[in-house]
């Protein structure tokens, strides 16, 4: 039989984010309300946090192409904010825990040409990573 034994190596600030696969939230154009639907998968992430006080969340907002870059950075960043907010609201994790980025258009996941590919880029992408800012 098997054992297994725990880590005993700490983790330090070099480590990558604790949960590789990004969480994404997803709005509608031009909003930067979080879509129904959205609140269980930020649900669970708040209680991750709120279970593990060393972790904190960079938090990056997207667009798709459409309307102007100016615009399009401003709005992905109140995404960003948006997520941000919601756990701090609903979980009182505090704001220090987050770092948020507006990123605009410019890490589309799919075709900006098209109408099936412009919603998956209207989304938030969540990393949860271990350590200090």
């Amino acid at each position: 039989e098997a054992s297994v034994k725990p880590a005993t190596s700490k983790a330090n600030v070099k480590d990558k984010g604790i949960l590789n696969k990004k969480l994404s939230i997803n709005f509608s154009p031009g909003s930067a309300e979080i879509m129904a639907g959205s609140e269980f998968m930020l649900d669970a992430l708040g209680e991750t946090m709120v279970s593990f006080g060393n972790t904190y969340l960079q938090v990056e907002g997207n667009t798709d192409s459409k309307g102007g870059t100016d615009v399009n950075i401003e709005l992905s960043k109140k995404r960003a904010d948006a997520v941000k907010d919601y756990l701090v609201k609903n979980f009182q994790i505090p704001e220090a825990r987050f770092k948020t980025l507006g990123l605009g258009p410019k890490n589309p996941v799919a075709p900006n040409t098209t109408e099936a590919g412009r919603p998956a880029n209207r989304r938030t992408d969540i990393k949860v990573m271990l350590g200090a800012q």
